[in-house]
């Protein structure tokens, strides 16, 4: 009974989300033991609720890229409330899957992950890195052929989204006109990241934040009551 105990008080020790407006998150989410799928019967919950969530918590989704098991998000939040839009982004995507294929049970594996982006530059590396999942995965050729939803299409040619995307500073600084910078968008995200470069990405989205080590230094001064663990269960 004591280690129950014990156990069940460490799962309920996690850090404290950092709520903040001043710099993009990037966030990710899996679903259950990576077994249920995200697919084109899925697709329009998926728009629906991240519409609901633009309206209701005046997020700016920058990018979103769904692949079979999880998903990525660049994403900004006007107000310090990122931690109540994701909760009801996650919970109405079950709720709502569920529904569509009459079953129970939880679909997201654990709480989804977010980190605190850094400048352009940062971004210039993130944004290519979530659109080459696909590509990674062996499923195709180039980021453009995938056919998982996702704002590509947006950026390279225009294509309204179903919600509202919210142009970032990365996209707007590839060019002086909306064809200089989709040309130069389509050209970037096809591009093939370094071995070397992608490793580093996927480690930097797996820490807290992503940026140069002064940046890095002053978050962790900023955050340091957030970076250990606390009994807290959102």
């Amino acid at each position: 009974m004591e280690l129950a105990c014990e156990l069940l008080y460490q799962r309920t020790m996690r850090p404290w989300r950092i709520q903040q407006d001043e710099h993009p998150y990037h966030i990710t989410t899996r679903t259950n033991g990576r077994k249920f799928r995200l697919n084109p019967a899925t697709y329009h919950i998926f728009i629906e609720v991240l519409r609901e969530a633009v309206r209701r918590f005046a997020v700016h989704i920058h990018h979103c890229k769904l692949m079979d098991n999880h998903y990525h998000l660049i994403m900004q939040t006007t107000k310090e409330n990122l931690s109540i839009a994701m909760q009801y982004i996650n919970f109405q995507l079950a709720l709502r899957i569920n529904q569509l294929q009459n079953t129970s049970g939880h679909l997201w594996g654990q709480r989804f992950h977010a980190t605190i982006i850094d400048s352009d530059a940062y971004q210039h590396m993130c944004v290519p890195y979530i659109y080459q999942n696909g590509v990674r995965a062996g499923l195709c050729k180039r980021a453009s052929d995938d056919p998982r939803f996702s704002t590509f299409h947006f950026y390279a040619n225009g294509t309204l989204i179903p919600f509202e995307v919210v142009a970032d500073d990365f996209y707007l600084s590839l060019g002086d006109t909306p064809a200089a910078r989709q040309k130069e968008f389509v050209r970037i995200v096809n591009g093939r990241l370094p071995q070397e470069q992608q490793r580093n990405i996927q480690r930097g989205l797996r820490s807290t934040f992503f940026g140069s080590r002064e940046f890095i230094q002053r978050m962790q001064q900023r955050y340091a009551s957030h970076l250990h663990p606390h009994r807290r269960t959102n």
